[in-house]
This record gives C-alpha cells, sequence and structure tokens, in this order.
C-alpha cells in the first residue's frame, strides 16, 4: 500500500494537500511532531479536528513526540483509524499498543533510523498492527533514504515470518520509485511517501505510478 504523508507546520498546506487526496486514495499519514523529540515542530493534533472528515480516506497519525502515550487519552478527529508512536520514547511499547487499540484504534510502533530492530518489545509485536522502520532521521522530509535500512526490513522480515506475527512492516523516509523497488522485494508491504509525491509535479500520477511497482505491473 501507497500512504502519502503530510509533514508541515503549515495548516493551509495541510488543506491543500488533503483536498487534493480527496478520493484519491485509502488512506494519508499526518506527521505530528512536538519539537521535543526531533528538532522540528510541525502542526498540532487539534489543528486536524474537521479538515479530513469529507475526504474519505483514513487518517493514520505518526506521533514524533516526547510521550506518545500521554496523547492516547485525548479526543481524536473522526477519521484517524491509526496511531503510532516512536518507541525510543515510550515507557511501554505493550502499554501503548493496548491502550490505543482499547480505544478503538489500530496501533504501530516506529522505529526510528539508528535505533535497532532488536529494541522492539516481543510482547508487544505480538498484538501491535504495524511496526514503522524510517529510513532516515525522524523528524524531517525530503531526505535520502540510508541504506542501512534495508538490512533492517530484511532482520525484521526474518523475525516476523520466525514468530508468525501478522503486523505490517512500513517504511517510511526516502521512499522514491528506486528505493521502493528494493523495500518492496526485501519484504515492506506499506511505503510512506512525502516528497516524491508532493514534488512530483503530478502526485496523484505518481502516486498511481508507485502502486503499479509494488503490485507487479511496471
Amino acid at each position: 500500500m501507497i500512504v502519502p504523508t503530510i509533514l508541515t507546520a503549515d495548516l493551509d498546506e495541510v488543506k491543500r494537500k488533503l483536498n487534493l487526496l480527496r478520493g484519491q486514495v485509502g488512506r494519508v499519514q499526518v506527521d505530528i511532531i512536538d519539537g521535543e523529540f526531533t528538532d522540528n515542530k510541525t502542526i498540532n493534533l487539534a489543528d486536524l479536528f474537521g479538515l479530513a472528515e469529507k475526504n474519505g480516506f483514513s487518517l493514520d497519525i505518526h506521533l514524533m513526540v516526547k510521550d506518545p502515550a500521554s496523547l492516547l487519552d485525548r479526543d481524536w478527529p473522526g477519521l484517524v483509524d491509526r496511531i503510532t508512536g516512536q518507541i525510543e520514547t515510550m515507557p511501554s511499547q505493550v502499554e501503548f499498543v493496548r491502550t490505543a487499540k482499547e480505544s478503538g484504534f489500530l496501533a504501530g510502533l516506529a522505529v526510528d533510523l539508528k535505533t535497532e530492530v532488536t529494541k522492539l518489545n516481543a510482547q508487544a509485536l505480538d498484538i501491535t498492527d504495524q511496526v514503522l522502520l524510517l529510513g532516515v532521521k525522524a523528524g524531517f522530509s525530503g531526505q535520502k533514504i540510508d541504506p542501512t535500512v534495508l538490512a533492517k526490513i530484511k532482520e525484521l522480515a526474518v523475525w516476523k515470518q520466525k514468530e508468525n506475527w501478522s503486523f505490517k512492516i512500513g517504511i517510511d523516509g526516502g521512499i522514491d520509485e528506486t528505493s521502493l523497488a528494493f523495500c518492496y522485494k526485501i519484504g515492506a508491504e506499506e511505503f510512506f511517501i512525502g516528497s516524491a509525491i508532493w514534488e512530483s509535479g503530478d502526485p496523484i500520477g505518481m502516486i498511481r505510478k508507485l502502486e503499479k511497482i509494488i503490485s507487479g505491473n511496471e
């Protein structure tokens, strides 16, 4: 699955991009960064209320914040159905996943570029819906993918198969036509893409081109 991502502090930009994607995709990811987890800051979660309700897709929220679990007891925009948090700032991966799922959401665990896959908690992997591997340092769009993430995809895919886990392996950061094909071949299943889509000159056309790569038609 190709999931367009939006990472910005400009609320008008978020509105424009969500409107463009209306009726074109099934899922969109919005990054929420608090300026504490990493040296950047985006729109706030509260800014999203009402923006996407009429757009007809599900929203992923990627929390790059100091304490992602602390946001789980707040009200959330109605179309949000998956919440992903960085494991580096979680006191308990298991509790984050459980709380998110008890609140009616799908849950994801995100792993920053320099964090080893072995830092994932096996008990949390039993119940999570997604593991999101970052192919760049968390916090900024437009970066090139770091090749070291390829080994992490392979390692996680082998571990997943061995344990018969059902979560999806996602990759986020630096994904373009070339890196998408590599990541897909070695086990990634969901692809979170920002710059390659938004800077293409034809965002919807690029989404369709990327979809063809993973469908085997190109």
